[in-house]
């Protein structure tokens, strides 16, 4: 039964995801998740042919068969079939809202679903049905859910939604005057709060191109202090994007800011981002790795020149001295990782995970592979063995995995690897 708060619903007739691209990032990580908290073998290989076929479709641009079958790996590793409240697309539109006002919660499919069932959806005592092929919109009002938003006013609120039995969340950015404050920032001279700016321009004006899990907000705010000054770069420990020289990337950096740094790179393969290693490959199982060992962790868009432009931002923009550099490189992206033989400093070590053998490995560097047994897109470990790498190098196969799951399962490793190489 619907309750007694406000709610309206939009119906329209045709079906339609809220977007593509988001719902494959979205369902990417749950998969991811899921993966890492499964430690049944036989579930893990059952699960690998549908994970095969989501990056099949995902390559061929078939985001709704490449949806459906991350799907159904999910399920899968879960031991359980599909069911229709899987196929359920949910984000806010707007991803923000003010303080005490009604958020739009946008309820699509994410992919046709077998069965035509309908499924409930619910967020606090509101609840709608939704129909497969038809698009509904919530009208909710966030501190009606939870009342201790009336005492924090402006947050990244995580939306608790159930879904027939599926309990999930979506994220929701509360803040006072967002527009108003987005063009406050529009003159700004500081570099890394024009880059923010543009950000929020592009999510303001088009929010269903948005794919990361940082709430908008984290984004405003830290443009602002960047801006007014109260926020001084080399005293950042977290920014959610920089720009420097055209290379798009996310930092963080230990609390204890300290000279001689060590500096882990990331690039993701073809389908990521900057955020693709800090919310999936384990759940940012690199950025938990290097921040155990204090150093600082960057996961940068792939660029031909990524590695020199973020070593030559933390030089000169954020003036810190960088002891050792790591790189790691996952697919088809990490070809980029090898081409750094005369980046100062010089990297100590790679960590090359579903590597190409079509590259010319740096002289000198040692390697570490990290190879999926049932990957059919990268080298197999007989082929790399061939590639005579640098001294010290080290090959691991994990086996059940194949290309996409490849980093969650070999980044622990690739840490110890370098640990070996600290400052050597």
């Amino acid at each position: 039964m619907i309750g007694s708060a406000t709610i309206a619903l939009l119906v329209l007739s045709q079906a339609s995801t809220s977007n593509g691209t988001y719902d494959f990032n979205e369902r990417f990580k749950e998969l991811d998740q899921v993966w890492v908290a499964t430690s049944d073998k036989a579930r893990r290989s059952s699960a690998i042919p549908k994970i095969v076929a989501a990056n099949s479709a995902f390559q061929a641009n078939r985001l709704l068969d490449a949806c459906k079958a991350l799907d159904e790996a999910t399920a899968t590793l879960q031991g359980r079939g599909l069911t229709t409240g899987d196929a359920v697309s949910l984000r806010f539109d707007p991803p923000f809202v003010e303080p005490r006002s009604t958020a739009r919660l946008k309820i699509a499919w994410a992919y046709p679903p077998a069965t035509a069932s309908a499924v409930r959806v619910q967020v606090g005592r509101q609840s709608v049905i939704a129909t497969p092929g038809r698009e509904l919109t919530m009208e909710i009002r966030p501190d009606q859910v939870n009342p201790d938003l009336l005492q924090n006013p402006e947050i990244g609120y995580l939306m608790p939604v159930q879904v027939g039995t599926e309990e999930r969340s979506v994220f929701l950015s509360i803040i006072k005057k967002p527009k108003e404050r987005l063009a406050a920032l529009k003159l700004t001279k500081q570099p890394e709060a024009q880059c923010l700016y543009g950000f929020l321009q592009k999510a303001f004006d088009s929010p269903e191109n948005l794919t990361g899990d940082i709430p908008l907000i984290h984004y405003l705010f830290t443009a602002e202090l960047l801006d007014e000054g109260r926020l001084r770069l080399e005293r950042a420990d977290n920014l959610p994007l920089v720009e420097h020289k055209g290379t798009f990337f996310r930092a963080t950096f230990p609390r204890q800011a300290t000279q001689g740094l060590n500096v882990v790179i990331a690039l993701p393969n073809t389908a990521g981002n900057e955020n693709t290693f800090f919310e999936a490959y384990g759940q940012g199982r690199a950025v938990t790795e290097a921040m155990r060992r204090n150093w600082a962790f960057v996961s940068a868009r792939a660029d031909d020149s990524a590695v020199e432009d973020v070593v030559e931002w933390i030089q000169a923009r954020r003036k810190q001295s960088i002891a050792n550099v790591f790189v790691i490189g996952h697919g088809g992206n990490g070809r980029l990782a090898y081409d750094v033989a005369d980046l100062k400093p010089r990297p100590k070590a790679i960590a090359a995970l579903a590597p190409v053998t079509t590259v010319t490995i740096p002289a000198g560097i040692p390697v570490f592979y990290g190879v999926g047994k049932q990957d059919l897109l990268a080298a197999s470990k007989a082929q790399i063995s061939q590639l005579s790498p640098a001294k010290g190098s080290e090959i691991a196969e994990f086996d059940p995995c194949e290309h996409w799951m490849i980093a969650a399962e070999s980044i622990p490793r690739a840490f110890r690897f370098f640990d070996q190489h600290v400052g050597r």
